[in-house]
């Protein structure tokens, strides 16, 4: 009885993988700026992601974001125009709704 029981836990697991696997790629190709925390989720369910790759794509949106934009956040009366983004959502941010990160050089490496 337990060994049926989990068979069909095992096939329950490969159907669901099967099916959700292939959303998970496309998600992966149509939609360059995911959080680290989505693809950290899209590894463990075996979707190739490097840090590496997650890098080279915030510095391609940082340098395709030149465009001067209002911060999200600021009301619209405030106009602050900002060339500065997110890392995590890539939402335009002032100095106000922002904090700047301090990476020593060794870690950068």
């Amino acid at each position: 009885m337990g060994g049926g029981h989990n068979t069909q836990r095992m096939f329950i697991k490969e159907l669901v993988k099967e099916l959700v696997v292939p959303q998970i790629h496309r998600r992966r190709e149509e939609s360059p700026g995911l959080s680290k925390n989505i693809l950290e989720a899209m590894g463990r369910c075996g979707v190739p992601t490097s840090l590496s790759a997650v890098t080279s794509e915030i510095q391609e949106q940082s340098c395709q974001n030149k465009r001067r934009k209002r911060c999200y956040y600021c009301r619209a009366a405030r106009d602050r125009k900002v060339n500065t983004y997110c890392c995590e959502c890539s939402k335009p941010v002032c100095r106000e709704h922002s904090h700047i990160i301090v990476i020593c050089y060794q870690c950068m490496r």
